[in-house]
């Protein structure tokens, strides 16, 4: 099912990039720590005043799920970007986990100290589903979870490293998919995996057809994404990078769009400080 983003007309001036003036078409949501939640369409970018988020929610015409931490306590909420209204949910202990939404059956999976939950919207009930050893790695755990809740992929650590594993959840079986990744993330029909190497393999970004395990494109990215998104038909895909070359230097968050069509990447936004931008969803 595909999920919409609700654009509004009110237009921020921000920094703007576009390569070769060329307009990017992808509608992308994201948070900017030096904004809030923005959505960019066509070079225009909308602005919403919802601070202290973090980044990994799904979105939903208007809605928005994600972690909110005042102090000591770390929440899951539910944000209404037009009223800028939020509603606690569920309390956590940790808020390093990606939020993945299922809209067919209305509820979405989180990973709190290591274990695998599903929140039922309708009922408010949470289900353990199972014990990954999920760690906590880069901002954020990467995992996926099949529409029958049969299959989950997720970064499993192995001695130093982080690699990208299969795991059915019947028999307990495994299959590695990728090796030495910071993080991934899925297409919504569960048939590109999108996943970035580690720093000693330069960073670059794969992505992976798993019907038939091919790399159908590689991207060159010389830092930790702070986000990677795929469009909902699996031929644009959205990741971060830093001007300067490292996070920790000072430089704009810059988002870049690459189409997989033609193997062209574009610079679609830059933050108008060290902003720390993570990608939320794009279409």
């Amino acid at each position: 099912m595909k999920r919409k983003i609700s654009i509004f007309v009110l237009i921020v001036a921000l920094g703007l990039v576009s390569c070769g003036g060329k307009a990017v078409d992808t509608k992308i949501t994201f948070y900017d720590s030096s904004k809030g939640i923005c959505s960019f369409y066509d070079n225009a970018v909308t602005s919403y005043n919802i601070q202290n988020i973090n980044s990994a929610f799904y979105i939903d015409d208007n809605t928005l799920i994600g972690y909110k931490s005042d102090g000591s306590q770390k929440k899951i909420v539910r944000i209404t970007i037009s009223t800028n209204t939020v509603e606690p949910l569920v309390d956590v202990k940790e808020i390093h986990s990606r939020i993945i939404y299922n809209p067919g059956l209305n509820a979405f999976y989180y990973v709190d100290y290591s274990k695998l939950y599903k929140y039922d919207l309708t009922s408010s009930n949470v289900i353990e589903l199972s014990d990954c050893n999920i760690k906590a790695n880069s901002s954020f755990d990467s995992f996926y979870v099949s529409e029958d809740e049969q299959r989950i992929i997720y970064l499993k650590q192995e001695k130093s490293s982080f690699n990208i594993v299969l795991k059915i959840l019947s028999d307990g079986t495994e299959e590695l998919l990728a090796d030495n990744s910071c993080q991934f993330t899925m297409s919504e029909d569960g048939m590109h995996l999108v996943y970035q190497k580690s720093g000693s393999e330069n960073f670059t970004i794969y992505v992976l057809n798993l019907n038939n395990n091919t790399v159908e494109s590689k991207i060159k990215c010389n830092t930790s994404s702070s986000g990677l998104a795929i469009s909902d038909n699996g031929d644009k895909i959205v990741y971060t990078s830093h001007e300067s070359g490292w996070f920790y230097e000072n430089g704009k968050d810059l988002i870049h769009v690459f189409d997989a069509n033609n193997n062209e990447d574009h610079v679609a936004y830059k933050s108008e400080s060290s902003a720390t931008i993570k990608i939320l969803h794009c279409e």
